[in-house]
């Protein structure tokens, strides 16, 4: 690689790195980990940094037919996979496939 291209690279990194630690002071990035059931169905939410970090955020059981009967949400999280391939339209309350 010629130097001024490895110069060039570095910089540019160099200042995307320091634009991202800048924005991630303002805007924290909250991680969330799925925990799905044997077919691939969101069953619950964990946090996965902050202070909430290993804890269940959001929990959901289902009918036959993929419809939420039970839903642990005290954070009011907006989760609108569903069963495997199919995302849920709050709106209309139609599931949608991806």
């Amino acid at each position: 690689m010629p130097q001024e291209l490895a110069q060039l690279m570095a910089g540019s990194v160099g200042r995307l790195q320091a634009e991202g630690r800048a924005q991630a002071k303002t805007n924290p990035l909250t991680i969330r980990h799925y925990l799905c059931d044997h077919l691939g169905t969101p069953i619950g939410l964990v946090d996965g940094n902050g202070e909430r970090a290993g804890q269940v955020t959001w929990a959901a059981s289902y009918g036959a037919w993929g419809e939420v009967q039970e839903e642990y949400n005290p954070q009011r999280i907006e989760q609108s996979i569903r069963f495997q391939g199919q995302q849920l339209d709050a709106e209309t309350g139609l599931h949608y496939n991806r």
